[in-house]
């Protein structure tokens, strides 16, 4: 999306996000602040552990009707990193970006409602640094 927006920001540790349901945003490092405006469910961080590998679950429940949440790990030696999940119908044809942004080490839980799409095979996709994972998942009603 293209515009102008005016955000205020309270005094926060660096890494933290704000979530205000149509734009992500964060205040990196280098105190640069990072604006994601994605179409996705809450994001949410799972425990204070920290992965030592790059690794995507199972989605849960699989099969689904209609809703369904997905689980990944970003590992300590990314730091933090820019981070897309996104799905694909079996023609290989993007349905939704779920996720897009950048995100610190740790374990995170996404949930996917597939309301709008019709039964059938899908493909989810998580891409983080230089690595790709993929799963299938199937949505049935």
């Amino acid at each position: 999306t293209s515009g102008v927006y005016t955000y205020l920001f309270k005094a926060r540790p660096t890494s933290q996000y704000w979530n205000n349901f149509s734009a992500m945003l964060g205040l990196m490092s280098n105190g640069k602040v990072w604006v994601c405006n994605c179409a996705w469910g809450a994001i949410e961080p799972i425990g204070n552990n920290i992965p030592d590998e790059f690794r995507l679950y199972q989605n849960y429940p699989n099969p689904f009707n209609p809703v369904t949440k997905i689980r990944f790990d970003l590992p300590a030696k990314y730091g933090s990193v820019n981070s897309e999940l996104t799905i694909y119908d079996a023609a290989g044809r993007l349905v939704k970006v779920l996720l897009s942004g950048i995100h610190s080490a740790g374990t995170y839980e996404i949930e996917f409602d597939g309301r709008q799409l019709a039964s059938g095979l899908y493909f989810y996709e998580l891409n983080a640094g230089k690595e790709v994972h993929v799963r299938k998942m199937v949505l049935m009603k």
